[in-house]
């Protein structure tokens, strides 16, 4: 299948794929932590998974029954098999020729509503349009939010980032408080410590 023929939809597994081989190769100890590509709604995802004989903690239980139906494109659960903490990063995928305000503000709104601390904003082969890549560089903040929530600061990063359908590798677009996934890999390893 010709890429130009290809839906968004279609790249979801081999992004996955990708993804889940970057967290394990980059985890300082990979036997440490179990790392999971969820597709579709994250609530049901997480349930099958458990019921397919995952043995999830008791936080990443107690999510999956909690969380909000929310239909996503690609998340990734890593969590830390000693101690039950774990994060769930959503990466929001487009295929369309520049990536605009209202592109990041999905993303953001389903971080927002599940409580995940991480998100990227990921294009089929191209980037951000002119005009969202000034309001990225003016404005640093827009992907970084903290809110105040049930008495704890929660803190949001964003990214943006380009799929190459190509090289099958994502590439980096330095826009975003979140510059690449190596360094996103970090930021969940030092979150669920």
């Amino acid at each position: 299948m010709k890429d130009k023929n290809r839906l968004e939809v279609d790249y979801y597994d081999e992004i996955a794929e990708v993804l889940i081989q970057i967290f394990r190769a980059n985890l300082t100890s990979s036997d440490k932590f179990a790392v999971k590509a969820l597709i579709g709604e994250i609530g049901s995802t997480i349930r099958t998974l458990i019921v397919n004989g995952y043995d999830a903690g008791h936080a990443l239980n107690h999510f999956g029954k909690s969380v909000h139906r929310l239909r996503l494109d690609i998340s990734i659960l890593v969590e830390n098999l000693e101690n039950g903490a774990f994060e769930i990063i959503i990466f929001e995928v487009k295929k369309i020729k520049r990536l605009g305000l209202k592109d990041l503000s999905q993303l953001i709104g389903y971080c927002l509503v599940s409580k995940c601390k991480f998100g990227i904003l990921i294009n089929v082969d191209n980037t951000v349009s002119k005009d969202f890549s000034v309001i990225l560089d003016a404005d640093k903040d827009l992907t970084r939010i903290a809110r105040l929530l049930d008495g704890v600061i929660l803190e949001h990063r964003f990214g943006v980032m380009i799929w190459n359908s190509k090289t099958k590798k994502i590439e980096y677009s330095e826009s975003g408080a979140i510059k690449s996934i190596t360094e996103l890999v970090y930021m969940v390893e030092q979150s669920i410590k």
